[in-house]
């Protein structure tokens, strides 16, 4: 299978449909700096027309760690294609460095049109000696 696939930032929710399943008991445990990440599973939900598994990650900087007055949030959603082996759409909030969205968009799954494998006219190939090309 191949993926033609365009990255997009922008309002991903309206493509979104309910999510399947999701985990009722997110995973907590401690990052660097003793913050605190928990990780939830949001299910299966379809992504732009593909199949994708989605995951939230809350990581929790507790205030005076970093010299915050106050604790810092950041949000991280991802799903992820199994089918693409890819990850179809990631949604960040962060304080510290803005938010991001990345989505693929226009994707075509298949075997690609045989014509790009086609050498064009009048191509000619140079030989190479010794790692270098011929004179």
């Amino acid at each position: 299978r191949t993926a033609g696939a365009n990255a997009k930032a922008g309002n991903r929710q309206a493509r979104l449909a309910t999510p399947s399943t999701a985990s009722a008991t997110p995973a907590t445990r401690t990052g660097r700096n003793g913050t605190a990440i928990t990780r939830e599973s949001l299910g299966t939900n379809m992504v732009n027309s593909v199949s994708a598994t989605g995951t939230r990650e809350t990581e929790v900087i507790p205030a005076g760690r970093i010299g915050n007055a106050q604790a810092i949030t950041t949000v991280r959603e991802t799903w992820y294609s199994a089918d693409l082996k890819r990850a179809v759409s990631v949604k960040t909030t962060d304080p510290q460095r803005g938010n991001t969205d990345m989505e693929l968009t226009n994707i075509v799954q298949g075997e690609p049109s045989s014509s790009l494998f086609v050498v064009p006219a009048g191509y000619t190939e140079k030989g190479f000696a010794r790692g270098r090309a011929a004179k």
